[in-house]
């Protein structure tokens, strides 16, 4: 098989662990632990750039607080998920495979015969696609719609933009994963450049890629919203996450 799979773990999650391996070995799948970096998890690598959302600028890894802003805990967390995430692509990189499967331990995949096939897919996609997400959580009315309308006209395709937020679980392709590290500094060094996206994994690493979205999702969240980074978006995802459920695949 010519796919990669690695899934973010925090290391005393042990619960989250369990499941997703239950799921890998009960498809046959070999996966690859990628341990979590962050304030819970692994050392986090610097990231100079930018963060507009708190008029913050410099290494920010480093940066805590200032004089005029509360920065909120999910800020240094969501640096520890983008390193986390740059880490699972330098490991697809490594282990010489066409294509990565980079999933969350909170993932659900599909299984038996409508197992991931990273090859159908790609073929499939517009040309020239780098990533493929499998599961978004779009929340604004237009995206909502454009997902639904793209699904009722069996297009199962859908650009890319910065109303579909979640790394949960995305299909990348070696170029892919080639283009965004060499594009955030961090192919050949334990660093990262965030001076044109927000220092955000799905952010980043979409912008900097030829990225689409399923119409339909083919991955779901687990029901047990417990977020690591944003427990205040736990019902807000469950929602529409609900909402992606409900929906019924085009044909193609």
């Amino acid at each position: 098989m010519n796919t990669y799979y690695g899934y973010i773990n925090l290391e005393h999650d042990n619960a989250r662990r369990a499941m997703l391996e239950k799921q890998f070995t009960d498809n046959k799948l070999e996966a690859e632990r990628i341990p979590a970096r962050g304030p819970r998890g692994g050392d986090m690598w610097p990231v100079m750039g930018k963060d507009p959302r708190y008029n913050l600028s410099g290494n920010l890894t480093e940066i805590k607080d200032t004089e005029n802003i509360n920065i909120p805990d999910s800020r240094l967390a969501e640096i520890g998920l983008l390193c986390s995430q740059v880490d699972a692509l330098k490991h697809f990189l490594k282990s010489g495979k066409k294509y990565g499967v980079i999933c969350e331990d909170d993932v659900v995949l599909p299984s038996g015969d409508r197992n991931i096939n990273c090859e159908r897919i790609f073929d499939a996609a517009p040309p020239g696609a780098d990533t493929i997400m499998l599961f978004s959580f779009p929340r604004q009315h237009m995206a909502i719609s454009n997902m639904e309308a793209f699904n009722n006209k069996n297009r199962p395709f859908l650009k890319w933009t910065e109303e579909y937020f979640s790394t949960v679980c995305y299909l990348i392709t070696r170029e892919g994963a080639e283009k965004c590290l060499k594009r955030c500094g961090a192919l050949d060094a334990d660093r990262i450049l965030c001076f044109n996206c927000l220092p955000v994994a799905d952010n980043m690493i979409y912008k900097f890629t030829n990225t689409y979205v399923l119409s339909c999702p083919i991955v779901f969240p687990r029901d047990c919203f417990d977020s690591t980074i944003h427990r205040e978006h736990d019902s807000i995802n469950r929602h529409f996450t609900e909402v992606q459920k409900n929906k019924i695949p085009c044909k193609t």
